[in-house]
């Protein structure tokens, strides 16, 4: 099957944002209509984030933004449950709508303590499927590597296999992290631990290695020398109505992605 439409949804009311953040005053004229979005874990502060913002700059109602696991709002939107959701990951579906809203990197992290500091893709690949199962492999004192993933059902997980390990799976021996905040507790614990996150939820308690060369950065990202990124996405049935298309189309457009690129990279 193929991949989801992918559509810019920039709309008429697009056009009306200015070139700087603080744009018209004024109050959409639409009213709105739709009063809940939802978005996944990964995508969740990016959502509220832009929510928040639309909302103070025009003076209107912020959406509810609910975050559940990519796959249940999938099958919620199979259901007629969910209307739209936000992701870093598109399902390969031909009858699916979608449209992008920016970009975040997929950072790989180990301990602080790890005397790693780059990977190649092709390493990344072997240590996630069990093939190296030593740091010493890699010329640091011999630890044995504990592999982090997600669950399968998650864009996260779901982007991992598309960017890293194809049709490779990943190590029965894998560690399955709950969420995020999972992931950076045990990367922090565990020295021979390796995992991966949104490059915009990295802290300073765990290491980003370079991969290929390029470190996660947001620059590095936008110029695509860093290979792990994902476009997040707005995925439904088909274009949605005014109010959400409102606030869709001010993401898109050159105010909108002003504030993406605060923490996020703005789309090409």
């Amino acid at each position: 099957m193929g991949r989801a439409r992918k559509t810019l949804a920039i709309v008429a009311f697009a056009a009306m944002v200015g070139c700087t953040v603080r744009s018209p005053a004024s109050t959409p004229a639409i009213l709105l209509t739709t009063s809940r979005l939802h978005a996944t874990a990964a995508t969740f502060a990016f959502t509220h984030a832009l929510n928040q913002r639309f909302a103070f700059e025009y003076a209107v109602a912020a959406f509810d933004v609910e975050s559940l696991p990519y796959n249940r709002l999938l099958a919620g939107l199979d259901a007629g449950n969910v209307d739209y959701f936000i992701s870093s990951h598109v399902p390969l579906r031909d009858d699916i709508w979608a449209a992008p809203l920016g970009v975040d990197g997929l950072a790989v992290v180990v301990n602080l303590a790890n005397d790693v500091s780059t990977l190649s893709a092709h390493d990344l690949r072997d240590v996630f499927s069990g093939r190296i199962r030593d740091w010493g492999a890699f010329g640091a004192d011999s630890l044995a590597i504990s592999p982090l993933a997600y669950q399968p059902g998650s864009d996260l997980a779901q982007e991992f296999r598309r960017l890293v390990m194809g049709i490779v799976p990943v190590t029965g021996n894998a560690l399955l992290m709950p969420s995020i905040d999972a992931m950076l507790r045990q990367v922090t614990e565990d020295a021979g631990a390796i995992g991966y996150l949104p490059l915009s939820m990295i802290d300073a308690r765990v290491k980003p290695l370079a991969i290929d060369g390029a470190l996660p950065s947001r620059q590095n990202v936008g110029d695509r020398s860093y290979p792990l990124w994902s476009t997040i996405y707005v995925i439904g049935w088909q274009a949605p109505p005014a109010a959400t298309f409102n606030f869709l189309g001010w993401i898109q457009s050159e105010a909108g992605q002003a504030v993406v690129s605060e923490s996020y990279t703005p789309l090409p």
